[in-house]
């Protein structure tokens, strides 16, 4: 779920976040009521809005916030191997998981709430496209050392994301049961072949 940080300093701030990522987890962002937020964390309507002027403004802040997070750990991922292969593989496991695992997809939902999308098409393109500079930096570094082949890195970065995004989108339409490793693996090996990479050359996942 979202994990907000509490700040001393703006306690009705904190309680009003908290309470939207709590409800985030048992409702979609569609139906979710900014007068049901404000009860939750006992203020205003007139407190409400002075901290977030519109729902939207209180959805985006939960996400620049969770996708922080996330880019950290990303970052984390890359520091822990120095072979790109390895670096694209754990970025695969890391997405999977937290788009699989019933602890985080209350707020993966909401990076693909239609509605979301259609109220603040350019911020949320610019939070969903955030972790894109992580992988164009793995496909970089791939190509340097020779086990990657990209002419566009950037480009390539745009592509292997909408194979992720593709591939868990038909994996949730087909309602099919997959382990989450078993996902990952395959789509490191189709990023591997798209890259026009050694598919497989790298070392197997712990």
């Amino acid at each position: 779920m979202f994990e907000p940080p509490f700040d001393s300093a703006h306690p009705q701030r904190s309680a009003i976040l908290r309470c939207a990522a709590d409800a985030l987890e048992r409702t979609d962002y569609d139906v979710l009521k900014v007068r049901q937020v404000a009860e939750a964390a006992g203020v205003s309507m007139r407190t409400f809005y002075s901290h977030f002027e519109s729902k939207v403004e209180l959805m985006l802040t939960l996400l620049r916030g969770d996708i922080a997070d996330r880019l950290r750990d990303m970052h984390n991922i890359v520091a822990a191997h120095d072979d790109a292969r390895e670096q694209l593989r754990g970025l695969m496991h890391y997405v999977v998981g937290i788009s699989t695992d019933r602890a985080t997809y209350g707020q993966v939902r909401c990076y693909v709430d239609p509605s979301l999308e259609a109220e603040a098409p350019d911020e949320m393109y610019r939070i969903v496209s955030s972790w894109l500079p992580v992988l164009e930096g793995i496909i970089r570094t791939g190509a340097e050392q020779g086990v990657l082949h990209s002419a566009d890195p950037a480009r390539d970065a745009q592509l292997v994301r909408y194979l992720i995004q593709g591939y868990l989108r038909d994996l949730r339409t087909e309602r099919r049961t997959v382990e989450a490793a078993t996902v990952a693996e395959e789509l490191f090996h189709a990023a591997v072949r798209l890259l026009g990479g050694a598919d497989g050359a790298a070392g197997s996942s712990s």
